[in-house]
């Protein structure tokens, strides 16, 4: 998502444009990671993956595409007049830091001590 969002804050883009490229950058990696996967599961089970586990796989990778509900929401509202797309661009790569930050640190509170 930072790299993305990096890339359009040295663009001219209108909101259209970047909220497009954060959606489907997103999109085309939370699919990528499912069928990552999904390969994983058939090299280790030495069979296709049923629904359920994609559904599993699904799941575990949603924080990939939901990171950009934000991002969008600011740049909806750069859309809508609010405020200039590369201010809506600066803010969501601020969120995106500060949402890295906080997955970490759930991580790291998750994580077996030793």
């Amino acid at each position: 998502m930072l790299s993305v969002l990096m890339v359009l804050s040295e663009r001219d883009s209108s909101a259209a444009v970047a909220a497009l490229s954060v959606a489907g950058t997103s999109l085309v990696l939370f699919f990528a990671q499912v069928y990552a996967g999904s390969v994983a599961e058939r090299i280790r089970l030495r069979r296709v993956p049923g629904l359920d586990s994609l559904r599993r796989l699904a799941a575990d990778s949603w924080p990939v595409a939901a990171v950009t509900v934000w991002p969008l929401v600011l740049l909806g509202l750069a859309g809508l007049g609010v405020f200039e797309t590369a201010t809506a661009i600066v803010l969501a790569m601020w969120l995106a830091v500060a949402a890295l930050g906080v997955w970490a640190g759930a991580q790291a509170r998750s994580a077996p001590a030793g």
